[in-house]
């Protein structure tokens, strides 16, 4: 796929959502598990990445990936009471670089 990505002529980029769950009381989806998460986080992560190589301005792509990591790290942190993952730690560590541990 990716060799058709980089010989293509004409590229349309879609904003597809990568994960979705149903929150339905107590169902399983109502708290993802560590491994969605960190899929979801690595999809955006890829995307960036393709979006880079391409040479197309990262802007939005970067909103939205802050805006994911921030979302993650609040409901991994109080929602979803997730602070001790290695995933948290990741995201934690993202926002420090990016400067907005805040």
């Amino acid at each position: 796929m990716y060799k058709l990505f980089l010989v293509s002529h004409c590229i349309v980029y879609l904003h597809k959502a990568p994960y979705c769950y149903r929150d339905r009381g107590d169902s399983a989806s109502k708290v993802p598990g560590e491994e969605p998460i960190r899929q979801s986080l690595k999809v955006s992560e890829d995307r960036l990445l393709i979006l880079a190589l391409a040479g197309i301005d990262l802007t939005e792509a970067r909103k939205h990936h802050i805006g994911l990591l921030q979302w993650m790290k609040y409901n991994m942190g109080t929602v979803w009471d997730m602070s001790d993952t290695a995933t948290y730690k990741k995201i934690e560590d993202q926002l420090w670089l990016l400067h907005l541990d805040k």
